[in-house]
């Protein structure tokens, strides 16, 4: 759960240890794309390559792409998590030393970044950047807001990312309890989500923010999507869904607070 869903903020910038992209890899780009949009309000415009990337106020936040074309490796449509770090290629240095798969090694797509994609130890995909441009959107309905690493072990990850990203991890005091995040330059990045073994999968959770929840997961169910996780109080006071679109890919809607009329 982000730690700070409130009033709409700027994203910061594209410093080490940031998430600044989310980048969809699904069978069907173009339904996702119809998707994403009708629900969110997403603007488009279609790449060179037959995808798609989303825009706020013209900078680009995130990328839908036929799955196989990219990252052929990756034969699940899955929503990958984009961190900056500061040096690509020792980046991925680490990650392999550290018993991480190469997914795509070191990449660039001019105009946009230099990009790579790993695999950690538990199997947690996550995608590695240095941006060309900036990136990302605002923490504003429709945006994504926030991401989780949901780990069995998360003191392991806590060391995976220490080295590969630079991330400390830091435990935030929350009314239900002490709440783990990847912190860089004093702020956090993301979360870090104990799970038990066989209870899911290992792997990056995206948060897109909403203005009204109830009305975001009715109008999910007529688009096709499918609630995997209705609001409960005991989960951030009931601000917390978590969705599969229609082509099958989780991700989570959060209500930001000061949002609802």
């Amino acid at each position: 759960m982000p730690p700070a869903a409130g009033a709409q903020r700027e994203a910061p910038a594209d410093g080490p240890g940031t998430v600044r992209w989310f980048g969809l890899l699904t069978e069907d780009a173009a339904a996702a794309r119809t998707f994403y949009v009708d629900l969110f309000g997403w603007q488009t415009e279609r790449t060179s390559s037959g995808g798609y990337i989303a825009l706020h106020d013209g900078q680009p936040f995130a990328g839908i792409t036929q799955i196989g074309r990219s990252v052929p490796e990756i034969d699940e449509s899955t929503w990958l998590v984009g961190v900056v770090v500061s040096d690509l290629r020792d980046s991925v240095a680490a990650a392999r030393r550290l018993g991480a798969q190469v997914l795509r090694d070191v990449s660039r797509t001019e105009g946009f970044a230099q990009w790579a994609v790993i695999e950690d130890p538990q199997g947690a995909q996550i995608l590695l950047m240095v941006p060309e441009r900036p990136l990302g959107g605002v923490q504003a309905p429709g945006n994504w807001v926030w991401a989780e690493l949901w780990t069995t072990d998360p003191e392991a990850a806590s060391r995976f990312y220490s080295q590969v990203i630079g991330w400390e991890t830091v435990e935030l005091d929350r009314p239900d309890g002490a709440y783990p995040t990847f912190q860089s330059a004093g702020e956090a990045r993301a979360g870090l989500v104990p799970i038990e073994q066989g209870a899911m999968e290992t792997g990056w959770a995206p948060y897109i923010g909403v203005a009204d929840l109830e009305a975001t997961l009715a109008r999910a169910r007529e688009l096709g999507a499918q609630v995997l996780l209705e609001p409960n109080q005991e989960i951030y006071q009931g601000r917390v869904a978590a969705l599969a679109d229609p082509t099958g890919v989780a991700f989570l809607v959060v209500e930001l607070e000061g949002e609802t009329e």
